[in-house]
């Protein structure tokens, strides 16, 4: 006897994507919020199978749109932490407002499959590639930091400004080596 229950298609189930509620009421609960994402993907970055987000609903019983929770910040390890853009399309997109009215920006692929809009609000270009969405900065020529980038840059400037401080105080002690010696010849000759 065949199993019937196998061949039947699952019925669709609607998973909304909203609740209707805002991401986070103010600053001061939205700034931990995006910190402890960033913190968190920051220190996980070189571990491909950890995804970390936030403010996300997670449906823990399939079937059941009711069985669902958006904690303010999770991590899953031993999942893929790429985005999938499996459900915008195109993946990058943008909205303006015009005579009060919102229209799409128009998007275009660069070299190498990079998708890019302009926004004229901004001053900065959206580019979405294999490394994600990034601001860019026509006018500098150079991409916006990311966190960790900005967390590198600020790194190698401590440690040229600690450099620089250490080789400023051994010329000084240099030059006051000098100065003794300089002394102790008078001294010596006088």
């Amino acid at each position: 006897m065949a199993n019937t229950a196998l061949a039947t298609p699952p019925p669709a189930v609607d998973y909304p994507a909203s609740d209707g509620q805002p991401m986070a009421e103010t600053d001061h609960q939205r700034t931990p919020l995006t910190y402890a994402v960033d913190r968190l993907r920051l220190h996980f970055r070189d571990r491909p199978d950890v995804y970390v987000s936030g403010n996300l609903f997670i449906y823990y019983e399939e079937g059941n749109p009711q069985a669902v929770v958006a904690p303010d910040v999770f991590m899953v390890m031993g999942a893929d932490g790429r985005p999938t853009n499996d459900y915008l399309t195109p993946p990058l997109q943008g909205l303006e407002l015009i005579a009060g009215k919102y229209e799409r920006l128009p998007a275009w692929e660069r070299s190498g499959g990079e998708l890019a809009l302009t926004s004229a609000v901004l001053g900065l270009e959206l580019r979405l590639s294999d490394r994600g969405l990034r601001f860019h900065d026509p006018r500098a020529g150079r991409d916006l930091s990311n966190l960790a980038e900005t967390d590198d840059e600020r790194q190698r400037a401590e440690q040229a400004e600690s450099r620089l401080a250490r080789e400023a105080a051994a010329r000084r002690a240099q030059a006051r080596v000098a100065e003794l010696e300089a002394l102790l010849k008078r001294a010596e000759s006088g």
